[in-house]
Parts: structure tokens; sequence; C-alpha cells
């Protein structure tokens, strides 16, 4: 018995012009595919990062020596309020809380000195 398939269409025509650009799509694609690897895995490695502590309501002393890293600065600005020598604010870190050589933390600290601290 003898099959007969009517209406068979015609073989697909490959191109070479169509293989070369599908060779040169995947090509490209390999390359950057490394390249991301390559420059993924040095910014994993790159600078040192540090945890920013919550040093608000800390006295200023110890504030300043859980913040101290090498690289980074800590300024300190007295505010007109607040408890004397104590954190108010803390500034300068970045969003994901932490900091490193190159920053600077500044430190909003109380000024107000109370009548019963001052001796004669």
């Amino acid at each position: 018995m003898e099959q007969i398939l009517e209406g068979r269409s015609a073989p697909i025509v490959r191109h070479p012009a169509a293989s070369v650009l599908i060779g040169a799509v995947v090509l490209a694609g390999l390359v950057l595919a490394i390249l991301l690897y390559v420059a993924g895995g040095r910014a994993a490695h790159g600078q040192t990062r540090y945890p920013m502590h919550n040093v608000i309501g800390m006295p200023l002393n110890r504030a300043v020596a859980a913040l101290k890293r090498p690289g980074a600065q800590v300024h300190v600005k007295r505010a007109r309020y607040g408890q004397y020598n104590v954190v108010l604010r803390a500034t300068g870190f970045d969003i994901d809380g932490t900091y490193g050589p190159g920053s600077r933390i500044e430190l909003l600290v109380g000024g107000h000195i109370t009548p019963n601290a001052v001796s004669p």
C-alpha cells in the first residue's frame, strides 16, 4: 500500500546569511556573559564596607570610637539643644546602612548645659 501525500510543502531553504547572523548573536551573548561574570567578580571584592552602628543616644566618645575606621572621617557638630555630648543625629552613611573609606560621617551632638552641670 502506497501512501500519497498531497499538498506537500517545499522544504525549508536555509540561507547562509541566517546561519551567520545566528552565530554572531550567540557569540555576542557569550562574550557579554563572560564580561559580566568577570566584572561582577571584581565588584564583589571591591571596597571594604563597614556597618553603620546606631549611635543615637550614645555619649560622644563612645560613638566616635564605634565609628572610627581606616579612611572614614567622623565630624562633630554641636547643637544648641539636647543633652550635652549625647549624639542626636548621625548622617553620611549609604542607604544600605554601610560606610567605607572616604566616607564623612556627621554627628550632631547636644550642646545644652544645664545650670546644675556648671561648676562655680
